[in-house]
């Protein structure tokens, strides 16, 4: 679950961390045993500026030292549980944590603004129209007819689903096609609940339906 909020900021500021918080994540993990047997617990993830990565429960955050960098910047983070975290930034850098160790997995070029996942596999897009598909050892690019930066990435069962600040798009993860304009508002931001798509914009949250956006 993502979370964009002047809340987050002011977490951020409470901690007295040096970080431009750009998005938190939220990570089921079940590895906290206890006289029931195994319970679940939810991890809280953030990036930002100088590959800054903070990880913890609650307000208890701890750095993660391994790719501070004054020249980088992480915008967005994606995960799957504790052991398979993705982190992505300027100048297309891609960094993955399997449980052991943070990997690169760059593909360098244009910024990257976001990271999902589609069919098991982790997506990003950027600047340029850019959305490239986690293939083996590599990227492959997926077909976006547009140039205007990626801000938005979802899935919905086998479908995948791309914005920009003007439209939104739909395909099967190797190309997508329009299917109609951005929610109002300017915002892109995607997300998919029971089923269904919904766009987020500074001023609405509309969901998606066979006439548009409502």
């Amino acid at each position: 679950r993502h979370h964009r909020s002047q809340e987050v900021v002011g977490a951020a500021e409470h901690l007295g961390l040096a970080l431009e918080v750009h998005l938190l994540v939220f990570v089921e993990r079940a590895d906290v045993r206890g006289s029931a047997g195994v319970q679940d617990r939810i991890e809280l993830v953030a990036v930002g500026a100088g590959g800054q990565i903070f990880r913890g429960r609650d307000l208890a955050m701890t750095l993660v030292p391994d790719l501070i960098d004054e020249e980088r910047f992480f915008t967005d983070v994606a995960a799957t549980g504790a052991a398979d975290v993705c982190v992505v930034g300027r100048r297309g850098e891609v960094f993955h944590f399997d449980g052991v160790a943070w990997r690169g997995w760059s593909p360098g070029g244009a910024d990257l603004h976001v990271v999902g996942q589609h069919q098991g596999a982790y997506v990003v897009g950027g600047d340029g129209g850019r959305v490239l598909r986690r293939d083996g050892d590599g990227w492959a690019a997926v077909e976006v007819p547009t140039e205007e930066p990626v801000i938005g990435l979802a899935a919905r069962a086998d479908e995948l689903w791309v914005a920009t600040p003007s439209a939104v798009f739909r395909g099967d993860g190797r190309r997508v096609e329009q299917v109609g304009p951005s929610c109002a508002g300017g915002g892109g931001q995607l997300v998919v609940g029971d089923g269904v798509v919904y766009c987020a914009s500074p001023t609405q949250l509309r969901r998606w339906t066979d006439a548009g956006w409502e």
